[in-house]
């Protein structure tokens, strides 16, 4: 088909116009343009401006979730630092951690899973993993000595 018609030119010129504007935009000029006032939200507080939160309070857990390896159990109830992360082993399987790189995403801390098996503790925290070793004296973090925090109450029957 041949666009000798005028009629067809012009709509033709229309169409190549209206792709156009739609291709290169056709608003309003922007100093008449309306302005929609942007909603501030803040972001967290930074750790340094939140409340200190203690840790939780520790409760001896049920029998049931006390290991039965006598070196495990020694482990249970106790509280751990190196340098400012504090560990605390809540029972057979949890631990609560709490220091500078859980404050922003946890104030307080987090509560996670842990796996023990013969002395090496195995762990990850926030996706960090992190390597123990326990002998029933001594604690290492990896692979740096850990100190027992004196005020942690240790699980009655030892």
């Amino acid at each position: 088909m041949r666009l000798n018609s005028t009629v067809a030119r012009i709509v033709m010129c229309g169409c190549l116009a209206a792709g156009m504007l739609a291709v290169i935009g056709c608003g309003a000029p922007v100093d008449t343009a309306v302005a929609v006032p942007v909603a501030q939200e803040n972001g967290p507080a930074l750790p340094s401006e939140r409340a200190a939160v203690p840790p939780p309070a520790y409760t001896p857990p049920a029998e049931s979730e006390m290991p039965t390896d006598p070196v495990h159990r020694k482990l249970v109830g106790t509280a751990w630092r190196v340098k400012e992360l504090e560990a605390r082993f809540l029972n057979a399987r949890q631990i609560h951690v709490r220091g500078p790189q859980t404050e922003p995403y946890a104030p307080g801390g987090i509560t996670a899973k842990y796996k023990y098996d013969n002395g090496s503790i195995e762990l990850n925290i926030l996706g960090q993993p992190f390597a123990c070793v326990w002998d029933g004296t001594v604690l290492t973090i990896n692979g740096m000595p850990a100190e027992a925090v004196p005020d942690a109450p240790k699980p009655s029957g030892q």
